[in-house]
């Protein structure tokens, strides 16, 4: 999701540090994680319209049971590079701006993904509960 580039970005800004190949490859796996917490949300949202339930319910249900799973995935890759990202010693200068980025991105994502990507799933998808649709035809089908 390009909007957690967001949080990575301001981190650089409030830190002066310039944009660099480093940062930038800190963008790159930046998007691959809050790709992935973005799946875990929206797959489970899609099973819960399979089973029935009502596109609401879907999403409140999704971003409730999800909460945990997303919020593991950033924590643990936000201390794993808050060491490198707080660094000052030799070497830093290399990996400081690809930690930042993706510390910064982090701890905006999981804001992001359960709150704006809900938001905008719930106004531009189609997708319909399965179960009412199929009942919907059953009932045409027997008049």
């Amino acid at each position: 999701m390009p909007m957690a580039l967001i949080g990575g970005v301001f981190a650089l800004y409030l830190t002066g540090t310039p944009l660099s190949v480093s940062a930038a490859i800190g963008i790159i796996g930046l998007f691959g994680i809050s790709v992935m917490e973005g799946i875990i949300v929206l797959t489970y949202f899609n099973q819960k319209l399979e089973t029935g339930l009502e596109r609401s319910q879907a999403i409140l249900n999704a971003c409730h049971t999800r909460l945990r799973p997303v919020m593991m995935t950033c924590s643990a890759a936000c201390v794993g590079l808050l060491p490198a990202a707080f660094s000052n010693g030799i070497g830093s200068q290399v990996q400081k701006p690809l930690a930042l980025v993706v510390v910064g991105g982090i701890l905006l994502a999981p804001v992001l993904v359960l709150i704006i990507l809900s938001l905008l799933n719930d106004l531009f998808s189609r997708r319909k509960s399965l179960l009412k649709n199929e009942g919907a035809v059953d009932t045409a089908e027997v008049i």
